[in-house]
């Protein structure tokens, strides 16, 4: 939030529905986060999972099962390009995991992204297919959608299954 107050230009803040996951409120002023740049949680091999948004959580379980590394991306536009272009050439594979549309979501600019610098690889995305969502609890959501760490291990298996040159 302190970055957006003090960016000079517009800025959309997103926030999950129902209790979020992310920074600790405290009464001291926080750092504010340089515009565009993406977090290295983790560094692992072969696999890259990347999080958008309040699914971090899920993220990280996914990435601890399969070894793989972790980016929080934190901005959708713009793009990190350099780290992502980085770390597509060191891995096999990549995952997006975001709770928004997987069309036209930031899952969608990173295969364009790739794609334009030649980059083609395996990727799976998870988020909101193409269809209006129901109403509800967030749990309830999340595990409707497959938007669960454990639907989304299961799901990965069968992906690295299909493509064995990725695991």
């Amino acid at each position: 939030l302190t970055t957006a107050y003090h960016y000079p230009g517009p800025a959309a803040v997103r926030y999950p529905r129902g209790k979020g996951i992310g920074s600790h409120i405290s009464d001291q002023p926080t750092a504010t986060i340089e515009i565009g740049k993406s977090q290295l949680l983790k560094k692992g091999d072969n696999l890259l999972v990347i999080n958008v948004g309040p699914l971090i959580t899920e993220s990280t379980a996914v990435a601890e099962h399969f070894g793989a590394t972790l980016l929080d991306l934190r901005f959708v536009k713009p793009l990190y390009q350099e780290m992502l272009l980085k770390l597509a050439q060191s891995h096999k594979a990549i995952i997006t995991i975001e709770d928004g549309a997987i069309m036209g979501g930031a899952g969608s600019a990173i295969n364009e992204l790739l794609a334009t610098n030649g980059i083609f690889m395996p990727i799976k995305h998870f988020g909101i297919k193409d269809y209006y969502p129901e109403h509800g609890e967030r749990e309830e959501i999340l595990a409707d959608y497959g938007l669960t760490a454990e639907k989304m291990i299961s799901e990965i298996d069968h992906f690295l299954n299909l493509v064995p040159s990725a695991s």
